[in-house]
């Protein structure tokens, strides 16, 4: 958290780099003074009652580079989910394996928030021709007073792309409560020792520069990157300024002079090897047994969705680190030498479907950009 005097310290430099910049009108236009707030960030504050709310619950999931890949159909009787085709990330997700977790996590919303109004869920994964993936019916239950307080945390739950508090380390029982009802079939493997740190630290870091080294990849992922306010209200998805949790001094200079693509690159491998690793105080794999088991994908997805809402409502911050996977994915779709799934397979024993750094965050995040739900709806 950030404290009193560290806020006021970090407005009054804040104000020389406004006075540097250009003037008040430019950091008005650029969202110096609105963070999280205006039509981009409106679905946050959607009411979550009844079956549109549940719908909208599903809105505010997380997904890979919040790139929202799903439309929704409401039924009288329960919501069909579909993947949108046209928000894919090309070679950023070249086996679609991001798609299937992002996926999930909008079923496990789904799940979490008709659980709160006393209803339970079956789903049926349906994988037709027109994008229809999966069907979610709704049957009377009782009122779950667990998901209903994970339902809450709904609207709350935030992707932390800050520091961690690396001397504070996540206890036996709190690592525990992130792992329970883990589906069957997945394993939940917690790297928490110096040496395992190290190992997949150096392997994100590894990864972070041939991401950045390969131009088609960087081109895919470069497409949801929204560096003006103009473009988060425009497009209401993707990586913003205010995301990269940059501090308030450095995310004011980003909007003020918004940077190139190389720019951000190189702030990226930066802040990949400087914060995101240096203060993991734990990392997360989530582990299939086999390869390419797309159901085991989704499945991840909805494990992540519980434990990231179980996490927000213990104040503990999740932050996805996918860059060896990437590079892993895009090698086995080009048919290349792998050395990140060797390396991968060989310290987990199955196929690592998802990665993430988990711990007590130092600075509190804003809400990432939202399409309505209209905008959703098919």
């Amino acid at each position: 958290m950030v404290s009193r005097r560290g806020f006021i310290a970090a407005g009054l430099g804040t104000v020389g780099v406004i006075a540097v910049g250009g003037g008040l009108m430019k950091a008005v236009d650029n969202g110096v003074f609105s963070v999280g707030d205006g039509v981009a960030f409106e679905a946050w504050d959607a009411p979550l009652d009844g079956i549109e709310g549940i719908a909208a619950a599903a809105v505010l999931a997380a997904s890979s580079h919040n790139t929202q890949p799903w439309s929704f159909r409401i039924r009288e009787d329960g919501i069909d989910v579909m993947g949108d085709t046209s928000r894919l990330m090309g070679l950023a997700d070249a086996r679609l394996r991001e798609l299937h977790i992002s996926l999930g996590c909008a079923l496990e919303n789904i799940a979490v928030a008709a659980a709160a109004q006393g209803l339970v869920s079956s789903v049926e994964y349906v994988r037709r021709t027109d994008d229809h993936f999966a069907r979610v019916t709704f049957a009377k239950g009782e009122v779950d007073p667990q998901l209903t307080t994970l339902a809450e945390q709904i609207p709350l739950r935030r992707t932390n792309r800050g520091a961690y508090d690396i001397e504070r380390g996540l206890t036996a029982a709190e690592l525990e409560s992130l792992g329970s009802g883990f589906p069957g079939g997945l394993e939940l493997q917690r790297l928490t020792s110096a040496d395992d740190r190290a190992w997949f630290g150096d392997l994100v870091v590894q990864a972070t520069g041939e991401h950045i080294a390969d131009v088609d990849l960087q081109r895919d992922s470069h497409a949801w990157y929204r560096m003006t306010r103009q473009e988060v209200d425009e497009y209401r998805d993707g990586i913003t300024v205010d995301g990269a949790a940059a501090g308030v001094v450095g995310t004011t200079f980003l909007k003020l002079f918004p940077p190139t693509p190389d720019q951000f690159d190189g702030q990226w491998a930066k802040v990949t090897s400087e914060t995101h690793c240096a203060t993991a105080p734990a990392y997360g794999l989530i582990i299939a047994p086999s390869t390419d088991d797309h159901r085991a994908w989704v499945e991840t997805g909805r494990a992540y969705q519980r434990m990231h809402l179980t996490a927000t409502a213990l104040k503990i911050a999740m932050h996805p680190l996918s860059q060896p996977l990437t590079i892993r994915d895009r090698d086995l779709a080009r048919g290349e030498c792998n050395t990140y799934a060797d390396a991968l397979e060989q310290r987990a024993g199955g196929e690592v479907v998802l990665a993430f750094r988990v711990g007590y965050p130092l600075v509190d995040v804003t809400a990432s950009p939202r399409r309505p739900l209209g905008a959703t709806l098919s």
